[in-house]
């Protein structure tokens, strides 16, 4: 990698503007996180398929704990080991810059030389160690996580997690659940989950977003009919109202509106269908 970070990856995204309050998902979110202020499970594991507004929720969630919180937007490339440690690092040095150090120097010192591969742990426990020693709680977020499929990765986080101390707390949101235990980890109550029922619209929901989010003004059957159509999925909600700004007539619009409308259709196809092998394409 030649020591060069994009900054962008690693910095927490902006508060978004008008965003519905979700109280009780933030309530699911805090419910026994913290014990003896330190927490008390070291995951929480957010998977849902795309627009379900994971990402949002999550940074609603850090909303006024940014100072001791990091954030990783993962991408394709980051699928190789080195790169990934590295800007994983980078991400929890935003918050201290002397934080995995030994590690950070290991894993420069690795992509510089052909030298065989080093167990995970040699790398991993400086940094394990080095978040044992902190003083305060940290939230460490691997946004877009379905975009890693590398085995030696997986295997490392899972090392990574299960030694993980009460000081780091992990989230991951995906679109798809990773291949960890996670049986093991619900036994020993370990992770919390966040699923697609949990980030679907309520019908009270659809009607505040579309009304004091959006500014729309619609009847109550109109509304109704929204909601069934969409399912509460929280693009299409946004991806409808953005086009009900327009229309002239607007119950025309929300009974023509379904799958194969020209922007839900753009949306699967450009952040769903592209993303597939062929045979599943």
């Amino acid at each position: 990698m030649g020591g060069t970070i994009l900054k962008v990856k690693i910095n927490i995204p902006p508060h978004g503007a008008n965003i519905l309050k979700r109280p009780h998902i933030l309530k699911k979110l805090e419910k026994d996180l913290t014990a003896d202020r330190v927490f008390a499970r070291p995951l929480t594991l957010v998977s849902a398929p795309a627009g379900s507004g994971k990402t949002t929720l999550i940074r609603n969630w850090l909303a006024g704990r940014e100072n001791r919180a990091a954030w990783l937007s993962l991408e394709e490339s980051d699928n190789e080991p080195n790169r990934f440690w590295i800007y994983l690092l980078s991400s929890l040095q935003t918050l201290d810059s002397r934080l995995g150090k030994g590690s950070m120097d290991l894993l420069r010192s690795l992509a510089q030389s052909s030298e065989a591969p080093v167990a995970s742990e040699t790398i991993l426990t400086p940094l394990l160690n080095d978040l044992l020693a902190m003083d305060k709680p940290v939230i460490l977020v691997l946004d877009d996580y379905h975009l890693i499929n590398n085995t030696r990765i997986q295997k490392d986080v899972i090392y990574f997690v299960e030694n993980m101390p009460p000081q780091l707390h992990l989230i991951a949101a995906t679109r798809s659940d990773p291949p960890w235990p996670l049986h093991r980890w619900r036994a020993k109550e370990n992770i919390m989950e966040i699923r697609q029922m949990d980030l679907t619209f309520t019908r009270e929901e659809t009607g505040r977003f579309v009304t004091e989010i959006k500014g729309l003004h619609l009847d109550e059957t109109q509304l109704d009919s929204l909601y069934k159509k969409t399912e509460g999925w929280i693009t299409g909600l946004q991806l409808a109202a953005f086009s009900l700004r327009t229309s002239k007539n607007k119950e025309a619009f929300i009974e023509s509106f379904t799958g194969s409308h020209r922007d839900v259709f753009h949306f699967l196809s450009e952040e769903v269908l592209a993303r597939q092998p062929d045979p599943i394409r």
